[in-house]
């Protein structure tokens, strides 16, 4: 017990001791700071990183120390935004920059730098979202095609068949496209002498564009570019002017800019309104924030800065986006020249008078574009200048003014049909009304209008006021007239949950002095599963016309939908319609609809339509109409292609598509931006009928059910194809030709591992392995090997010979002397 005692008395004084170790330790560094407090480092040169801002360079430099103070280069300082005068000597202490700090981490030998944020370089991010890709195309033969049959039964009547086919023949090439369109009526079972088989021609002519100088060219019939406030005139001439479509890369209008600055390495992510566009990792300092923001109208940024530390800075900045202006320094045009077309789809080739029109566009600031227009022909002279311009976050102002001079040979009188339906005041008949000037004179228009819009509200208002005599191409030599007012405004507004409400306004006078007033509302809204209810409300003002309806339409599955409709014409009676749709799949398949209408006064009217849609063509048929006159109808549609000297069927090629192939090995899965489309045929091909022109596309295959002795050195690539154009994506497989081969030495050993192996003849190179064995690709019949020893540098050589055929052949044991 005593030396129990003892022992737990030891044990009291431990608390005791402890508590003083734990105060003398505390206490230590204290002491010693205050002995190193002075201490200070010679003048020497050190080797030290540079951090500023907390970003690390990565770059030792030699750092003079001298009296305390650390000196910079000063290239170096300028490159790190401090403002260095050039009277300055080559090396400045840092530390004595105003508004500068230094700091000398010795522990990780670097110089900590802390600089004003606006010092800093400014950094840029975003702009264009895309990559330039040179547009391809191959040369080819393509023809579309459009075979429409119609058959009429009318109770007391004969009946009446019809035939016609539309066709478009396009020869295309990297030097552009060469396209004729036209359709062939087979005419009628009437036995009408003025209703006989013809051909009736539409278009011919060549278009060519170059995606480096956003240049187009075209030659032959074409349709001349116009303005909002021109018009566009069909002609047989030739073209030149601006295509921005070739250049997907390239955004037109002016996009919203966002700035900040951080003082230290962050993270900043850019929300528009509340959608998650895009994050960047920013070095200090300034920064602008450039994105594309799939809105045209007003929205709201939210810019988070978020540091290492994770403490975040918020940010919320509105903005305006209108794709009517052109970025600064941009420029759009538009020339054509040529003989304007009579009498298109009646005629196949009528062509007169000499005409030219252009249109331009500029943009001057991000907020105002220029632009104007010109057009002439023989007694007819027209332009005018308008401009676009931003009012901030208030929406966009457009105006224009033109002016126009005509002679009478260059007016025809006015054809007016005036209907009593319209106004029981005039009676319906047919009369010339003499508008045409006696002698040149001059007319006037003036265009002005306003838009905004947002996720919540939009509104659209313009107005065009014309005198008397103000003409342009559009009604050179012809009866028609253009209206002397036009007053046109629309306006929707979003409403969350319960929809949208849309209201619009016509007031148009015709050249006659005959007024048209229309107003419309409507509403749209989302019900449940998806369902949709949509009402609308016409009516003439001044008049007793009113059209309305109310349209339920609701999704059954995936590709079916079925509406129900109330009607009130205005005449006053009122019909119901059901409808049902099935939707063949995009990939190929079985679609159909039916229809039944029925109402105030009306015999019912019934329709059914099916349709399939294969890999090659297109076939649709139905019937409709009522009990005293039934139609039916049959529709064949498809495309057939000359590419690579094969010819291939497939569905109506609308604009660009690719021919993939495989080097002739079938049943290989292509496809085209991650989707799987099909497998090559027999001869090794796989077409894609449908692509999007200029802009790069990703095609795939998949070589996993290939030989193995066949080579794939490209499994996927990316192209951009003209418009209108088709290009040969060529994987080059290879049929692998390789020799596995086991090397001796002289006295029958294996050769060592590593011993590097080449085949003069084809310089393939190898390794060899285990057992003494090469393998080797890419090989010739004859092969003549040179083999460096891995063990002791010596060479020897060896020779050997493969049969014909392709594959891995092996071979061996050979003897390397």
């Amino acid at each position: 017990m005593p030396a129990m005692k003892r022992r737990l008395a030891r044990f009291r004084n431990v608390p005791c001791t402890l508590a003083f170790a734990l105060v003398m330790a505390a206490s230590a560094p204290a002491r010693a700071k205050d002995k190193l407090g002075d201490f200070k480092l010679p003048d020497s040169t050190l080797y030290l990183e540079l951090v500023v801002n907390g970003k690390t360079s990565g770059e030792i430099l030699p750092v003079p120390y001298r009296d305390g103070h650390y000196y910079l280069p000063t290239e170096k300082l300028r490159a790190m935004g401090v403002s260095v005068s050039a009277e300055q000597e080559s090396l400045v202490a840092v530390d004595l920059i105003q508004g500068v700090k230094a700091t000398h981490d010795n522990a990780r030998q670097q110089l900590l730098i802390e600089l004003p944020p606006d010092w800093l370089p400014d950094q840029m991010f975003g702009g264009e979202s895309q990559r330039y890709m040179q547009a391809r195309s191959s040369v080819g033969l393509l023809m579309n095609y459009d075979i429409y049959a119609n058959f009429n039964r009318t109770r007391g009547l004969r009946n009446n068949n019809r035939l016609s086919a539309w066709s478009e023949q396009r020869l295309f090439s990297p030097y552009g496209i060469f396209s004729n369109t036209g359709v062939w009526y087979g005419g009628t079972s009437m036995g009408d002498d003025n209703d006989r088989s013809r051909y009736q021609r539409y278009d011919t002519g060549w278009s060519y564009s170059d995606p480096l100088s956003m240049r187009k060219y075209a030659a032959g019939d074409l349709v001349t570019d116009a303005l909002a406030p021109s018009s566009s005139v069909r002609m047989a001439g030739f073209q030149i002017g601006r295509n921005f479509a070739t250049r997907p890369d390239l955004v037109t209008y002016p996009l919203p800019s966002f700035a900040g600055q951080t003082a230290v390495p962050s993270t900043v992510d850019l929300f528009i309104n509340s959608y998650k566009m895009d994050s960047y990792r920013v070095d200090p300092g300034p920064f602008t924030l450039q994105t594309m923001p799939y809105i045209n109208g007003a929205g709201s940024a939210t810019v988070v800065t978020r540091d290492a530390l994770g403490r975040e800075v918020s940010k919320e900045v509105s903005f305006y986006v209108s794709n009517d202006l052109l970025k600064p320094g941009l420029t759009d045009y538009s020339l054509s020249a040529g003989l304007l077309r009579q009498d298109y789809g009646l005629a196949s080739g009528r062509y007169a008078h000499p005409a030219a029109s252009g249109v331009f566009r500029h943009g001057v600031t991000p907020e105002w574009t220029v632009f104007g227009w010109g057009e002439g022909a023989s007694g007819l002279h027209d332009g005018g200048l308008g401009s676009n311009v931003q009012l901030g976050m208030l929406g966009v102002l457009t105006g224009s003014w033109g002016a126009s001079k005509t002679d009478p040979r260059a007016i025809g009188p006015q054809r007016a049909w005036r209907n009593s339906r319209w106004d029981d005041r005039w009676p319906y008949r047919d009369e010339d009304i003499d508008l045409k000037p006696t002698e040149a004179d001059s007319g006037r228009q003036l265009s002005y209008g306003y838009s905004y819009s947002s996720s919540q509200f939009s509104l659209n208002a313009r107005r065009t006021q014309r005198s008397a005599h103000y003409a342009n191409l559009g009604t050179y030599r012809n009866t028609g007239r253009l209206s002397r007012r036009e007053d046109v405004v629309t306006a929707s507004v979003a409403l969350g949950d319960y929809g949208t409400v849309g209201a619009g306004w016509v007031d148009t006078q015709d050249a006659t002095g005959r007024q048209l007033r229309l107003i419309n509302l409507s509403h749209s809204v989302s019900l449940w599963r998806s369902a949709f209810l949509y009402t609308s409300v016409n009516r003439e003002v001044g008049g007793n016309d009113v059209n309305a309806q109310v349209t339920l339409s609701i999704p059954l599955g995936e590709r079916s939908t079925t509406s129900v409709s109330l009607i009130r014409g205005n005449d006053g009676r009122r019909s119901g319609q059901v409808n049902y749709n099935h939707s063949a799949p995009a990939s190929g398949g079985l679609g159909y609809s039916l229809g039944l209408s029925d109402g105030q006064d009306m015999d019912q009217y019934r329709r059914a339509d099916l349709s399939w849609r294969g890999t090659q063509y297109e076939v649709r048929g139905g019937t409709y109409g009522t009990r005293s006159s039934q139609n039916g109808w049959a529709q064949l549609s498809g495309s057939l292609i000359g590419l690579d000297g094969q010819l291939y069927a497939a569905n109506k090629v609308n604009d660009a598509f690719a021919l993939v192939s495989t080097a002739g090995y079938p049943d290989v899965p292509v496809r085209y931006e991650n989707q799987y489309l099909g497998k090559t045929n027999n001869n090794g091909y796989f077409l894609i009928p449908s692509m999007t022109s200029w802009y790069p596309a990703r095609i795939q295959i998949d070589p996993i059910d290939l030989p193995v002795d066949v080579k794939t050195p490209d499994v996927e690539t990316q192209v951009a194809v003209r418009a209108g154009s088709g290009y040969v994506v060529d994987f080059k497989l290879e049929k692998l030709r390789a020799a596995l081969l086991q090397l001796r030495d002289s006295n029958g050993e294996a050769l060592p591992r590593g011993s590097q192996v080449t085949d003069i003849s084809s310089g393939a190179t190898g390794w060899v392995g285990w057992e003494g064995e090469v393998y080797l690709e890419n090989v010739r019949d004859a092969l003549r090997l040179n083999v460096v020893r891995a063990d002791d540098g010596k060479a020897c050589q060896a020779s050997a010979a493969l049969p014909p055929m392709a594959g891995i052949t092996r071979i061996g044991p050979q003897t390397c002397q």
